[in-house]
């Protein structure tokens, strides 16, 4: 036997000695049958320090947190600094959580007639990327993209395709890891004078533009709701809990079975729409609501994950994150927060029950020595 051959024995030998395990994907993403709970954080709002603890206490799946681009650079050739960002990764590296930053508020420099400038959208995340080395895990692109608020431009599916298949063949290339997560689709009421687009449709047209082959994420927000979480959506109704059986529907249309469906935002009804929901203003009511809204999610398997709330308050202006903070006056917690606790600390590897409506994962599996 020559010494290659020997020096490989070797080698095999003592690979054998070792525990094989499969990289796992992150809760909520494809490849991990496990559901998702997680929540946004934010550096520039108020009781920052006190939605760090939180982040902590609750053994979180996700943190997220929102990076306003155009709050960050107003003007072309900004400087741009990260360091309010620096503790939330700090806390995440140390807790071992998954972070997800989402992408919003293009600046006017960055835009073409056609929304957001892919090349410019590309250094910015390269920006992020180098900040924050092997630390991001998921980056949510330019949510609200069908809708003019959102994109900054009149919606367009086919423009947003070529903006994220752009990123996407960067990171490709590049060998990241990091999830794209999609669209942020937000459900609107029919106005002839908008150029939004209803969220259907436009998810019909990122399927026309190659979505299926590209978009493994495609999330889903809901700024504004009517009715309990149980209530069926119909055309009467765009802004039932349940609109993502209809966005399941359309994904179903076009083939696209292994995709999974993110709900980024949930602001739990106020009575602006159904004056029957102005209950819910009532915080304990509100506390009801979004635990069965959260068990109805979890109970859909091509439902990844849910960004529950807010640990603490954003800040002013921030598009569409109008639902209030964990962290109430005084330091008092919503009513939610022990709920929310409850419906975490079962899912996690060291339990052993499950939450209703999804299987074990991975995580609960030994690994075994090869042999």
């Amino acid at each position: 036997m020559n010494k290659r051959c020997i020096f490989a024995l070797i080698i095999s030998l003592l690979l054998g000695l070792f525990p094989s395990c499969p990289v796992e994907a992150a809760r909520g993403l494809p490849g991990s049958p496990e559901f998702g709970y997680g929540a946004w954080i934010h550096p520039y709002g108020a009781d920052f320090n006190q939605g760090l603890a939180l982040q902590a206490d609750l053994n979180l799946d996700w943190i997220g947190v929102i990076f306003d681009w155009a709050a960050h650079a107003p003007v072309k050739n900004t400087d741009l600094n990260f360091s309010h960002f620096n503790p939330v990764f700090l806390t995440a590296s140390r807790l071992g959580t998954p972070v997800v930053i989402s992408i919003t508020n293009p600046p006017d420099w960055a835009l073409t007639g056609q929304g957001p400038d892919p090349s410019t959208a590309l250094f910015l995340i390269d920006k992020l990327i180098t900040a924050f080395p092997g630390q991001i895990t998921a980056i949510e692109l330019f949510p609200g993209a069908n809708l003019k608020s959102g994109w900054k431009a009149d919606p367009n599916p086919a423009d947003y395709m070529n903006l994220y298949a752009h990123i996407a063949k960067y990171l490709q290339k590049t060998n990241s890891q990091i999830e794209l997560i999609a669209a942020g689709l937000s459900p609107l009421p029919a106005n002839p004078e908008s150029t939004d687009q209803d969220d259907l449709l436009f998810l019909c047209g990122l399927y026309k533009a190659g979505a299926a082959r590209e978009m493994r994420v495609i999330s889903i927000r809901f700024p504004t709701l009517a009715g309990d979480p149980l209530t069926a959506p119909s055309e009467d109704n765009k802004f039932a809990f349940r609109r993502y059986e209809k966005i399941r529907q359309v994904m179903l249309d076009h083939n696209h079975q292994n995709g999974l469906l993110w709900i980024t935002l949930i602001n739990p009804p106020d009575g602006k729409i159904n004056p029957g929901d102005a209950k819910y203003q009532d915080l304990q009511k509100q506390a009801e609501w979004l635990q069965q809204a959260i068990i109805q999610a979890r109970g859909q398997l091509y439902i990844g994950a849910v960004m529950i709330n807010n640990l603490n308050t954003p800040a002013k202006g921030l598009l569409d994150f109008t639902s209030g903070s964990l962290i109430l006056e005084q330091n008092q917690l919503h009513p939610f927060y022990n709920v929310l606790k409850a419906l975490i600390e079962p899912s996690k590897p060291e339990s052993a029950v499950t939450p209703p409506g999804r299987p074990k994962g991975t995580t609960l599996l030994k690994c075994k020595n090869k042999t």
